[in-house]
């Protein structure tokens, strides 16, 4: 498998599905506007020790040659296009510990790299040059501002300073590799309140063409205080792609199932935990396969779910299944972002690219979504300045 495959799902898996063969073609607009009509603000869920984000970004792809970022304005709901040149393959992440006042920019496949960008225009302030072919997953800005990141090459998770020149710590975690080929596949980072912070790895047997997850899961969690580990465990989640904590000691992880397909019965997860206590799981399954979860900062959850024999996707918060759609044998909806009640998901249907702004509270919601436009296609969503 080649390492760019990366791209469609943080997941790092990917199993035939090119988007539908959607990646070389220009989308069709019809009738979708270009902006997002924001009406009244339905609250706000963000605590007051956190700045409310002001965009939503965007890292938008053909898969061939382009890449680059836009912002959605979360107050006036206009659109920016070409804000920034990225890589074909990409993932953004906030670059925040309190606020929103920037971004981190992973490149993958070509220049493996770690870009800070600051601001409305993603001024780029720092950047850091990587191992070729590491495959960058992950990043996450400490309470200390020391910055974290992992590859999925690697089995190390390495500490920088802020202005991401030195690394001040190295983190083995070997092992969790599977027997088949020797790597962790580490795949997330979660700052836990202020003092840990949390890693997933995904332990997926690599095979000539699939990558099939381990029935277990890595686990590990840090104290950023004395940088050593509190405990490293295994634990019953299949596939981890994301990972929130709402306050110390508290972690949910979101296991995507088996996408290779190659075992049916291994669908998507949601886990919770209270400390490093592996007794204090719960686990809440699903009937379908996970590809994409966001949480507010109150807990509450949005996700994509994928039913690959029903050739159908949906998108859910909390109790409510908000939209549903079909697609010609694969998914349709690829990421998400929860924030003030909204749930924000990119639309990759065929030779459409769009954003779907969909409200979370009222009664019909199907008659009010918004659909915006897209030049090309979303590989990754981030909340920022």
């Amino acid at each position: 498998m080649i390492r760019g495959q990366s791209v469609i799902l943080k997941i790092s898996l990917l199993f035939g599905i090119c988007l539908l063969c959607a990646c070389s073609k220009r989308p069709v607009a019809k009738d979708i506007p270009e902006e997002i009509n924001m009406g009244t603000p339905a609250g706000d869920e963000t605590p007051h020790v956190h700045k409310n984000p002001d965009g939503l970004w965007l890292a938008l792809t053909d898969f061939s040659t382009v890449g680059k970022l836009s912002r959605l304005d979360l107050k006036t709901g206009k659109i920016t296009h070409n804000v920034l040149n990225t890589g074909t393959d990409v993932a953004i992440y906030p670059d925040s510990v309190t606020s929103y006042e920037g971004l981190f920019l992973l490149t993958r496949m070509q220049s493996d790299s770690i870009t800070v960008l600051k601001g409305r225009g993603a001024e780029i302030v720092a950047n850091k040059a990587l191992p070729d072919a590491i495959n960058p997953q992950a990043v996450i800005r400490d309470a200390e501002q020391r910055v974290w990141w992992v590859g999925q090459e690697s089995n190390h998770v390495e500490v920088l300073t802020p202005d991401l020149k030195q690394a001040v710590a190295h983190f083995d975690l070997t092992s969790f590799a599977d027997p088949g080929d020797g790597l962790a596949e580490l795949s997330s980072l979660t700052l836990i309140g202020t003092g840990q912070v949390a890693v997933t790895a995904q332990r997926l047997n690599r095979g000539m063409q699939i990558w099939v997850p381990e029935p277990l899961s890595g686990l590990a969690w840090i104290n950023t205080q004395t940088l050593t580990y509190e405990k490293r465990q295994l634990v019953p989640v299949v596939n981890p792609i994301s990972a929130f904590s709402t306050g110390p000691g508290l972690l949910s992880l979101v296991g995507a199932g088996d996408l290779s397909l190659s075992d049916k019965t291994r669908m998507g997860s949601v886990f919770r935990a209270n400390g490093v206590n592996e007794a204090d799981f719960r686990s809440t399954p699903s009937n379908a396969l996970i590809l994409d979860s966001s949480f507010a900062w109150d807990g509450k959850r949005a996700w994509i779910e994928w039913m690959p024999d029903q050739e159908k996707s949906c998108v859910h918060f909390e109790d409510r299944t908000l939209v549903c759609d079909s697609g010609n044998g694969g998914y349709i909806f690829n990421r998400l972002t929860l924030v003030n009640n909204t749930v924000y998901v990119s639309y990759i249907m065929e030779r459409n690219a769009q954003l779907w702004v969909i409200p979370t509270l009222g009664d019909d919601v199907a008659s009010r979504i918004q659909k915006v436009a897209l030049p090309m296609q979303t590989q990754s969503l981030s909340l920022g300045p």
